[in-house]
């Protein structure tokens, strides 16, 4: 007997450490959760998540507007913002500082992509030349 009495002897194996905790039931979140958090179903890492959350139509504005101006790379950030502001206010969408902030973000993807592209044809290229070359020599 302990200073405790015999009051263990009741909880049976729950104070035992070697036997591992019975797994705690998974419940899947319905609705909004009260924290204001993600539901577990909706979850995505963060890169994978939209910021900006836009309407499908402003986005569709903004990429368009994107792929126009990497194709006329010479223009200057006033002539983008104005073709920008152009393009929403034809749709009748007010213009905000973070549809500029997306439309950069998309001409830097595809600004990227294109030099990537370049960079594999080239390297494309030399490797059909270092062909040629090694056939002609055999």
């Amino acid at each position: 007997m302990n200073a405790w009495g015999e009051s263990f002897k009741d909880w049976g194996s729950s104070w035992d450490f070697r036997t591992p905790a019975p797994p705690t039931p998974t419940v899947e979140a319905e609705g909004p959760i009260p924290s204001g958090g993600i539901p577990a179903k909706d979850w995505r890492p963060f890169e994978e998540r939209d910021p900006y959350r836009f309407s499908q139509q402003v986005r569709q504005i903004i990429e368009e507007v994107a792929v126009s101006q990497v194709q006329h790379i010479e223009l200057d950030e006033h002539q983008r913002f104005e073709q920008l502001t152009r393009e929403l206010e034809a749709q009748e969408i007010e213009f905000e500082a973070r549809h500029l902030q997306l439309l950069n973000q998309i001409r830097e993807e595809l600004i990227g992509q294109e030099i990537k592209d370049l960079l594999l044809k080239k390297d494309n290229e030399e490797a059909m030349l270092l062909i040629l070359i090694s056939a002609y020599l055999t």
